[in-house]
């Protein structure tokens, strides 16, 4: 039997017979050695001493009423030239890089489980710390930490992970505490923790990223990591407002978000119908977006690049209230009667326009009065743009009537729908509330395009989905 067996299986008889451990927090114990330390395990005298013997008895000495009496002699000629020495309630390790500290009760246990001070997490770099948010404890090792709870044992969590979980809190954070140990071997080499609240994931091409509640369960619901979505690539974000809440995590392949008042959106299950908006953003779109937001809907707008500059801050609010931002020329153009330089310059200067003012670039054109060709649909998909017409025209830019406006919105579409409207004319934005309440008293979702789509390809053209 190699000398870390012996030492592993010594360690755990004389913290285990030589004392009663309890979860309290603590891991204090009632009782008491039954007999006195053998003569062998007397103190080395000062002169004799080596360093990780004086550390040790140093450690020992400023910690008696945490560790009680030595229940064996120095043991040392561990990894990298360590020493241990074992106590009533833990056991003390030195190492030369990382100094004296002692570990106990079940996280000393769990330690163990994975190979000591030889194992993965190495020799441990802070004393037990109790306290913790519900009665928790944790302990710091050279390569991660070991936390407790009363409710959740202990486990593991280190490198990439840790730091980021360290980012929301800790476990008096969003997450919580650690529920498992980091497991890896993932698609890709990832590698993942699960915590009270919610898991991280972390990959190589992916860094490291939360993802919890229902989005999780969605997720999940399609293969995880190695399902449609592919790893997270953002991690959740929420917003409320004055209609309820709307949570988004964004992956590899797409996005799933979650409202407060309908759950998950997946169209692949939901009657669902994209509200758009063109030739915006203009003098009544914060009117708009106060209509939708006040009914927590989420609606796509294709904006004219040279009226971003005019209305920087209306184009900000609508893109913080989760609404897509997406390209619909310079100034408004027949696209087919440009040479393909100057359709180009249309989409490129609206694509930067967007970009320069809410941080994300366009990923949809709407070409002006729905006229594209060949052309159009090669520079769009270079650009990482689809093309997006509609299915229900409410001819809004004709008839300026409210009403006749409302009734061809809701009575015109149907599950799939992408309907065609103007937010530079009032009587539209009149209509609005009246048509998000129409179609939600039917049962009909209103997403974003994307949402509705699944995931527009580059190139492609689209009326409905």
């Amino acid at each position: 039997m190699s000398s870390v067996r012996r030492r592993i299986g010594a360690a755990l008889s004389a913290v285990l017979l030589g004392a009663t451990m309890s979860l309290s927090g603590v891991f204090a114990s009632a009782a008491e050695p039954t007999s006195p330390a053998p003569a062998s395990q007397a103190a080395t005298p000062l002169a004799a001493r080596s360093p990780g013997e004086q550390a040790i008895a140093d450690k020992a000495a400023a910690s008696a009423d945490v560790l009680g009496a030595a229940t064996s002699a120095v043991d040392c000629g561990l990894v990298n030239g360590g020493c241990l020495q074992r106590y009533e309630h833990g056991i003390i390790y030195w190492s030369s890089g990382t100094g004296a500290h002692y570990v106990k009760g079940a996280i000393l246990e769990h330690w163990g489980w994975f190979g000591w001070e030889a194992g993965l997490l190495g020799y441990p770099t802070g004393d037990e710390q109790c306290g913790l948010v519900g009665g928790g404890c944790l302990s710091n090792f050279e390569h991660g930490t070991i936390y407790w709870s009363p409710t959740t044992d202990a486990h593991y969590v280190k490198g990439a992970i840790l730091e980021k979980w360290g980012w929301t809190g800790w476990e008096a954070g969003l997450l919580g505490y650690p529920t498992g140990d980091e497991r890896c071997g993932l698609v890709g080499g990832g590698c993942l923790s699960n915590f009270e609240h919610g898991t991280m994931y972390w990959s190589p091409d992916t860094g490291t990223h939360y993802v919890k509640g229902a989005i999780l369960g969605k997720w999940g619901s399609t293969g995880w990591e190695g399902g449609r979505y592919g790893y997270p690539v953002s991690d959740e974000e929420c917003r409320t407002g004055a209609g309820g809440t709307l949570c988004t995590s964004e992956f590899e392949n797409g996005k799933i978000k979650w409202r407060s008042d309908g759950g998950v959106i997946d169209c692949a299950e939901q009657r669902c119908i994209a509200l758009t908006f063109d030739d915006g953003p203009g003098q009544y779109t914060n009117r708009l977006l106060d209509s939708l937001d006040a009914q927590n809907v989420q609606a796509t707008f294709y904006v004219v690049g040279q009226n971003v500059g005019r209305y920087p801050s209306a184009v900000q609010r609508a893109h913080a209230n989760g609404n897509e931002i997406q390209n619909h020329t310079w100034d408004h153009p027949q696209l087919t009667t440009l040479g393909s330089g100057s359709i180009a310059s249309q989409l490129d200067r609206t694509s930067d326009a967007i970009g320069s003012t809410v941080g994300e670039w366009p990923t949809q054109l709407r070409p002006p009065y729905g006229s594209y060709n060949s052309t159009v649909t090669s520079l769009a998909g270079q650009r990482g743009m689809s093309v997006i017409l509609w299915s229900n025209d409410t001819l809004d830019w004709r008839d300026r009537d409210a009403g006749i406006v409302r009734q061809r919105a809701v009575n015109d579409s149907g599950s799939g729908s992408i309907v065609l409207m103007h937010d530079i004319h009032s009587t539209t934005v009149d209509a609005v509330p009246g048509i998000l309440s129409d179609l939600k008293s039917r049962g009909y979702t209103l997403v974003t395009v994307s949402d509705l789509i699944g995931d527009p390809q580059p190139g492609a053209v689209y009326s409905r989905r």
